[in-house]
């Protein structure tokens, strides 16, 4: 949160897809975190936004003190 995530992974789906993970964490880590998985279809272009488009809604993301 507010940076670098913890941990990100790609891994190849079926077809045209690729399967994303983000584990966010806030100060404190490892009592929280978040984390998020994504199923992303198209062509390697249309991924490609999809992904920016979903790190730039994370990049927003806070916890709660």
């Amino acid at each position: 949160i507010g940076g670098t995530p913890a941990a990100f992974e790609i891994r190849e789906g079926e077809e045209d897809t690729i399967i994303a993970w983000w584990q966010l964490s806030p100060p404190g880590f490892p009592d929280r975190w978040i984390e998020v998985r994504a199923v992303i279809a198209g062509q390697e272009p249309e991924r490609n936004e999809m992904l920016d488009e979903i790190q730039a809604v994370l990049d927003t993301l806070q916890f709660a003190s």
